[in-house]
């Protein structure tokens, strides 16, 4: 049975769990695909914190994490997800960058695809199990423990495999003098907001107080030519274009630093 069919429901019929997961399948599958056709860059980071202090020790660890993977799988960490599983740093080879990457397992239909609350948290499983005590929502004072599934993420670098997973690059790490690691400032995660990476918004600051500089300076040339001549010349053509020009780019330029959740397409359109 494929994700594009529809489960047959029919008064009289046996539940089975099964009933239930591929209905669940099937909607998600609509989802995505409804997703997709809407934009190709449907996926990319959220939010990221990475513990910078834990980093320059060897280890990598994760703060906060938002993203959603290429499959379409919403990750909020430590939100509603556990965050991954701290990664040891100190035994990789030696190598001038390494590239991290946020990892999902896909789901296996004839495999177990979660792991028990407790277990090893570098399972490589999609699902992580637990127990949620949840009131009745129109009730409300009535609780039942209810068995739920979170996604089960793990971090992988360079040299590790990739194949079975769902994977968004999230930071490169380059080494500095101690052997330690830095994060790399220069180094732009796929992400779904243009306000979620400094290197980013740095591009746009810069940029707007070129514009705002260039519009100053076009405005009083233009001012200092039409106070000492009658007509106007090529050369004030051409000053009047380059003027028109910057000060149309500045607005639109304005209104994506001033939203940062807008996507970073917009940017590059812009450039």
């Amino acid at each position: 049975m494929s994700k594009q069919s529809r489960v047959m429901w029919s008064e009289g019929m046996f539940l089975l769990p099964q009933h239930f997961q591929y209905q669940d399948e099937f909607h998600q599958h609509q989802l995505a695909e409804s997703t997709l056709r809407s934009t190709p860059f449907h996926w990319g980071v959220q939010t990221l914190e990475v513990d910078v202090e834990a980093l320059a020790t060897g280890s990598l660890q994760l703060k906060r994490l938002k993203l959603v993977f290429p499959d379409g799988s919403l990750y909020d960490a430590p939100q509603h997800d556990p965050l991954p599983a701290a990664r040891d740093l100190k035994n990789l080879t030696k190598g001038g960058e390494i590239k991290v990457y946020a990892a999902l397992k896909l789901p296996e239909p004839f495999g177990l695809n979660y792991v028990e609350d407790g277990q090893e948290q570098k399972s490589a499983r999609r699902f992580r199990k637990q127990f949620d005590t949840l009131p009745d929502l129109n009730e409300g004072d009535l609780e039942n423990e209810i068995t739920s599934l979170r996604l089960n993420v793990v971090m992988l670098v360079d040299g590790d495999s990739l194949d079975g997973y769902s994977y968004c690059p999230i930071a490169r790490l380059a080494r500095n003098s101690i052997g330690g690691f830095n994060l790399d400032a220069h180094f732009v995660h796929p992400t779904l907001h243009g306000g979620t990476h400094e290197t980013l918004v740095g591009l746009g600051r810069r940029l707007i107080s070129v514009l705002q500089a260039k519009s100053k300076a076009l405005s009083g040339r233009r001012r200092e030519r039409a106070d000492q001549i009658a007509e106007f010349g090529s050369s004030d053509v051409t000053l009047f274009w380059l003027l028109n020009t910057v000060n149309r780019a500045y607005p639109q330029l304005a209104h994506l630093l001033a939203h940062p959740r807008l996507h970073p397409e917009r940017l590059y359109l812009f450039l």
